[in-house]
């Protein structure tokens, strides 16, 4: 059974990765820095799991963000004209 992606407000990118290559790829901020700069960036956050699910190819990952952060994504994406 794979892992359940609940209460994602409460968490990074740093909460289900800890491989620093794939981190990097996702941002140049360690633990510290980031939750200094994007703790109440939701946008940031939401779009960055979804970038580590896409990366590690985690469907139930990536549904979850979808879910939880779909205010926040839909905003972002009309910003920046994604789909």
């Amino acid at each position: 059974m794979g892992m359940k992606y609940e209460n994602l407000r409460n968490k990074t990118i740093f909460d289900f990765c800890d491989k620093e290559e794939i981190l990097q790829e996702i941002t140049s901020f360690d633990k510290t820095e980031y939750l200094e700069m994007f703790s109440n960036d939701e946008q940031n956050i939401a779009v960055d799991l979804l970038t580590l699910a896409e990366l590690t190819n985690n469907k139930a990952l990536e549904s979850s963000v979808e879910y939880e952060y779909a205010n926040a994504l839909s905003s972002y994406r009309k910003k920046f004209n994604e789909k």
